[in-house]
């Protein structure tokens, strides 16, 4: 990690999370669904200068009346952003959460590996 910066991510109903460290993966549902998407969400995964991941998750609106949400966790261990990427979304492992994985070079925790 060259240059790694402070970033400050807002958590509802919780402190916000700041921490040094570098962006490893930034993405986002909207294209995916179209230019005139009104709802879509966004995954970025961090690395913390002491080698944990931080996972974003922002769910969007341009609904009236309705609000953007966000999540942030600490994930001591990279199983652990699994975890939380799937606990996120009532159990399910998300196309945009696999893209996000892999972007982030976790790409391995994609997978089950059975004998």
């Amino acid at each position: 990690m060259d240059n790694p910066k402070t970033h400050t991510l807002r958590r509802d109903g919780k402190r916000s999370l700041r921490f040094e460290g570098e962006l490893l993966a930034e993405c986002s549902s909207k294209s995916h669904t179209g230019p005139n998407q009104n709802r879509w969400t966004e995954i970025d995964i961090y690395q913390t200068k002491a080698g944990k991941h931080v996972v974003q998750i922002v769910r969007r609106t341009c609904w009236q009346g309705e609000h953007d949400t966000y999540q942030a966790e600490l994930c001591e261990e990279p199983e652990d952003v699994y975890r939380f990427l799937v606990d996120a979304e009532d159990g399910l492992l998300t196309d945009l959460a696999k893209q996000a994985l892999k972007e982030a070079g976790l790409d391995d925790l994609t997978f089950e590996t059975v004998e």
